[in-house]
């Protein structure tokens, strides 16, 4: 499977991520997908791509999303994370990967349920999924109207929110 990029988001944008993308020496034979992530719920299936070119690398900004799926070895798949949860997913079977970018609102306006809605048809049973750095319950403080739809993450008592409980 291809490279999954996770990095913070400083001064990321059009001009910024081919300047990343060399310092970590990726090659320019991939079609570099990457997400807008808005901490909405809308994951996208994208085989094909229309990139642009910058720097030599072949780009393509997805607009209004927070999810890349892809079954295309030539795309790589790209989100920014600091401390939202980036969640890989691989099913080496169909050659299908991701990364979707979880924070609060997108997991409490269902963007797990919707990642399922897009992969149900390939068996879930045969996807992995890997849940990468992101801020640990005791370092996230909430109000509790803002946990309101939360399932399993929040804590009525100290106010912390868990992206990790909230997601499984």
């Amino acid at each position: 499977f291809n490279i999954f990029i996770t990095t913070k988001n400083i001064f990321c944008n059009k001009i910024n991520l081919p300047k990343i993308l060399k310092k970590l020496n990726i090659s320019k034979k991939f079609n570099i997908l990457v997400c807008e992530q808005v901490h909405g719920k809308k994951v996208k299936f994208i085989s094909k791509s229309k990139t642009i070119a910058s720097y030599g690398y072949k780009i393509c900004f997805n607009k209004n999303i927070d999810g890349i799926i892809t079954n295309n070895s030539k795309n790589l798949v790209c989100i920014f994370s600091a401390d939202c949860v980036p969640l890989f997913l691989f099913n080496e079977q169909r050659n299908i990967f991701g990364i979707i970018h979880i924070g609060r609102k997108g997991v409490l306006s269902g963007i797990v349920e919707n990642l399922i809605l897009k992969i149900k048809k390939y068996k879930i049973s045969n996807f992995k999924f890997i849940l990468g750095p992101h801020i640990c319950e005791n370092c996230y403080k909430i109000n509790k109207n803002l946990a309101k739809n939360a399932t399993y993450g929040f804590d009525k008592k100290t106010t912390f929110f868990s992206l990790k409980k909230e997601i499984i």
